[in-house]
């Protein structure tokens, strides 16, 4: 598996997607959008535990991905051409609710958090765990036991099963082109070459 990186506006991915950062999974032709939070250490009725205030900043980028949802799902569906179009989920946007970096933390070590995708965020939102006792809205391990850790969402990232379809790549394309051609840049990352084994590889001989 390689990486590198390419340069897009910066501006368009902030506030027409609302988020901080774009991969693009190049084996699977599609896009995952993240946002990024950090989380504070916090003690409740259990102890000290990690979790982040919802802001009116969230509202707003979690506003933005909704009109970007809905511009996608008005483009003309596209039917799957091959198995690297199979997704178990065509959710795109993401959140990662991140642990503040331990001084002790590895430097190569992805920082430990809460990833969710952005509809289940907002379902979670409506729920009354996510409301505290003095009438705030949280999220963090002490109420949202439900998550992809790092190495879940790796995983699915890597094999393609997570990403946006086909309608959300011709959209995202489009955006970043657009940035493109205005000569102004922000990093996004390209990861080429999964963890899947091919055909032969997978199948298993009857001996």
């Amino acid at each position: 598996m390689t990486y590198r990186t390419i340069y897009a506006d910066k501006q368009p991915l902030e506030t027409v997607l609302g988020i901080d950062l774009l991969i693009f999974l190049a084996d699977f032709k599609t896009y995952l959008l993240l946002q990024y939070k950090c989380m504070e250490p916090r003690s409740d009725d259990r102890g000290k535990t990690w979790s982040y205030l919802v802001d009116p900043q969230l509202h707003k980028q979690m506003q933005a991905m909704d009109s970007a949802v809905a511009a996608m799902g008005r483009l003309p569906p596209l039917a799957a051409t091959s198995m690297n179009d199979w997704r178990l989920t065509e959710e795109a946007f993401y959140f990662k609710f991140c642990e503040t970096t331990r001084p002790d933390a590895r430097d190569d070590a992805l920082v430990a958090g809460i990833t969710l995708g952005h509809s289940f965020l907002k379902h979670f939102l409506t729920l009354p765990e996510a409301t505290g006792n003095r009438g705030g809205q949280r999220i963090g391990y002490g109420n949202c036991s439900r998550y992809l850790n790092n190495s879940q969402f790796v995983e699915l990232a890597r094999e393609g099963w997570i990403g946006c379809d086909q309608r959300g790549y011709a959209f995202i394309s489009q955006v970043i082109a657009a940035g493109q051609a205005g000569g102004r840049a922000a990093m996004f990352a390209v990861i080429q070459g999964s963890g899947a084994k091919t055909a032969a590889d997978r199948r298993k001989l009857i001996r």
